[in-house]
């Protein structure tokens, strides 16, 4: 779409609008911005990046532009459409070959009423390229009307040539509370609708309408069935995430008790060990005992039976002491058993 066919469109719609509503009135900024040589018009092999930033609010309109310029020839000269008298302030930097951003003075030229001044990039490139930046401030007042009742329109064109390989870029930020007048495109963050977009070497023109409004209508439903949509999904992860912390931490309990069920029969079956030692150490004791006891009786017999055939002992004596050796034997038998 043609630059006068969108204005066209524009007007239309600014004129359907003021039907409705005949108690609302329409204001517009018109801006320009562009870069130029004294020498001659910047030649077509070099590169031109522009990157323009505006950011709108209650009290100041910060107008910012980044120009990056792979080289240059002659003087250059910034002029944008604003009046001198309209401009609170103006903030020159370039960017020097250590990456640093360096001030300049600014002296505007007498022979124009718009803000336009002219500097000597002479030692101000780069590591590779040439960056300057321009930050214009304007007291918002004097360019909007920021009332309930008013629409205003911001219309932006680049004035200087565009190649194939430029680039040109805008962001606009709308004052707190204000809104689009077409929302497409546009997002809401901080309160604030900002919208960026690439301009081309054909169409080098970009505008916006915004009003201020209590009811942001389709921008801010979309945005709240999105933040619902997200909260929602949200919820259901941090519910999943929780169930998850519950679910390590029973595993946690649980390897915790098999870790203290593995200790306890480790602890058993190392006493088992030991009993079982002790028990066959005391089998064998008690076999040793068994066999020399027993090989012990005759032994004690046949020193009965000698005491008897020499008459040292009566036979009731013998047999008293085959009884009573006899269960000596067997009691230290058994108490071995048991011990």
């Amino acid at each position: 779409m043609s630059r006068k066919i969108r204005i066209y469109a524009l007007l239309f719609i600014l004129g359907a609008f003021l039907i409705n509503q005949s108690d609302v009135k329409a204001e517009s900024f018109l801006y320009s911005f562009g870069v130029t040589s004294d020498a001659a018009d910047i030649d077509p092999s070099v590169q031109m990046n522009i990157l323009t930033d505006v950011n709108i609010d209650q009290q100041y309109t910060y107008l910012t532009h980044q120009i990056i310029l792979s080289d240059t020839h002659g003087n250059l000269t910034f002029e944008n459409s604003i009046p001198k008298n309209m401009i609170t302030n103006v903030d020159l930097s370039y960017k020097d070959s250590n990456s640093s951003w360096t001030k300049l003075d600014v002296t505007f030229d007498e022979s124009s009423t718009n803000t336009k001044f002219t500097i000597d990039p002479e030692g101000k490139k780069g590591l590779s390229d040439y960056q300057f930046n321009i930050i214009y401030v304007v007291n918002t007042q004097s360019i909007f009307n920021l009332t309930p009742s008013t629409l205003n329109s911001f219309d932006y064109l680049i004035s200087s040539d565009l190649g194939p390989d430029d680039l040109a870029t805008i962001k606009i930020t709308l004052p707190s509370g204000y809104k689009p007048f077409d929302s497409s495109g546009w997002r809401l963050q901080g309160g604030r609708f900002f919208y960026s977009t690439v301009l081309s070497g054909l169409d080098k023109n970009f505008y916006s309408v915004f009003s201020l409004e209590e009811d942001y209508g389709g921008s801010i439903d979309s945005l709240k069935n999105e933040i619902t949509k997200l909260t929602q999904e949200n919820v259901k992860l941090t519910e999943n995430i929780i169930e998850m912390q519950r679910s390590v931490e029973s595993y946690k309990v649980q390897n915790e008790e098999l870790t203290w069920d593995i200790k306890d029969l480790k602890d058993e079956l190392i006493k088992s060990k030991e009993e079982q030692q002790k028990a066959n150490m005391n089998t064998a004791n008690f076999r040793y005992l068994s066999w020399g006891l027993t090989l012990s009786l005759p032994g004690m017999q046949f020193v009965l039976n000698e005491l008897r055939e020499k008459n040292r002992i009566s036979p009731t004596q013998l047999h008293l002491g085959s009884v009573i050796g006899t269960f000596i034997v067997f009691m230290v038998l058994y108490a071995s058993l048991f011990i």
